[in-house]
């Protein structure tokens, strides 16, 4: 029933208006966001549902608003600047929530700069390891830095290799996604590391948890 229920005010309030819901299964009734809705939505929720819907018409932005902005974010560009994100997405309150693993000041900076002020909500996953990967430069040993992963964070699936610019002999040198997912599975095993080291061998790319 409650299923039913959300799709129906999915239905009523309309993309203009609808922005979440939440099912609480204990009480049998279904809280609801809405962004402005009209009176007459809110009459027609109550009439076609009496007493299932716990509603809230000050949601900040309506989903489909949401969703729009977040098909444009560049991550690409974003990730240039050295803002990592491990997750984002929309809250029923009308807002955009982004984990960020980095500085979180720059991070808010940039995605208002880009995309205005009032649709995004950032926070800092507390109790984490955040680790450096790094990628050993193979004419003088020094260590790159590639990205940083925070541990238990999901990686993206795609498959990838790009030329990483070296600082210390001049050249770029390349980097994979199955660098990537060595360098992850590798923190994965050894929670506590702060880096990750991976190099190139005769026998292939090896990945070094450091402390």
């Amino acid at each position: 029933m409650l299923g039913e229920a959300a799709a129906d005010a999915r239905r009523v309030a309309g993309a203009a208006h609808y922005t979440g819901c939440h099912v609480h299964q204990e009480s049998e009734t279904l809280e609801l966001w809405l962004f402005n809705a009209p009176p007459e939505v809110l009459q027609e929720l109550e009439a076609i549902r009496p007493g299932v819907y716990v509603i809230h018409n000050d949601a900040t932005h309506p989903l489909s608003e949401l969703l729009t902005v977040q098909r444009s974010i560049n991550l690409g560009a974003m990730r240039s600047l050295g803002i990592q994100v491990t997750k984002f997405g929309p809250r029923n309150d009308g807002y955009i929530w982004v984990e960020v693993i980095t500085d979180l000041a720059a991070a808010r900076a940039w995605f208002e700069a880009e995309y205005g002020p009032d649709l995004f909500r950032f926070y800092a996953p507390e109790h984490t390891v955040v680790a450096v990967v790094q990628l050993k430069c193979p004419e003088t040993g020094e260590p790159i830095d590639v990205w940083r992963h925070r541990v238990g964070a999901p990686i993206t699936a795609n498959a990838f290799s790009t030329m990483i610019p070296c600082p210390h002999c001049g050249k770029a040198h390349q980097w994979t996604s199955g660098d990537r997912g060595l360098a992850a599975q590798t923190l994965q095993s050894s929670p506590d590391s702060t880096r990750v080291l991976v190099e190139y061998t005769p026998d292939g790319s090896v990945a070094t948890a450091l402390p």
